[in-house]
């Protein structure tokens, strides 16, 4: 009988590593599917130079294409985009829950020139489907422009 309560206290901790172990290779592999779309979001505002309704309908569409569903709240210094469907749907951050967050920030070079950035902010729910979807973590991911633009026009959120 030694043997056999032995065996089985070994498959379970057996079994629960393995479960330890996919949850970390879930999550590693999640967490740089955002990555990506944050890079690829930041080219995408650096390309078109700056956060206009073209960029923002353009972000939107990417975002939506793939498959980014997350949702958190944004400080209220920042802008939110709470609809990935249009782009008119975006507002200073409140209590609403939002897709994405940018701040655009503002640098003088040494020509005596302004120049503007975007610092973007995605999220990561981790979460777990056996227990109804509850978010167990977010994880805020952020990252900035380049300089990449004058303000010399009212097309770019400032």
């Amino acid at each position: 009988m030694r043997e056999a309560t032995g065996t089985l206290n070994t498959f379970r901790i057996a079994i629960v590593f393995t479960l330890l172990f996919a949850v970390f290779i879930t999550l590693a592999i999640s967490y740089n599917k955002v990555i990506k779309l944050k890079n690829e979001s930041l080219s995408i505002i650096e390309l078109h130079e700056g956060m206009t309704e073209n960029t923002l309908n353009i972000l939107n569409r990417y975002l939506k294409n793939n498959g980014y569903s997350a949702t958190s709240t944004c400080n209220s210094d920042e802008y939110g985009v709470y609809n990935l469907d249009n782009t008119t749907s975006w507002e200073q951050g409140g209590n609403r829950r939002y897709f994405y967050c940018f701040k655009p920030g503002e640098v003088t070079d040494s020509t005596g020139t302004a120049k503007v950035f975007y610092n973007l902010k995605l999220f990561y729910n981790f979460e777990i489907p056996l227990f109804g979807g509850v978010n167990l973590m977010v994880f805020n991911i952020s990252g900035e422009t380049r300089r990449i633009t004058e303000y010399d026009s009212l097309n770019y959120i400032k």
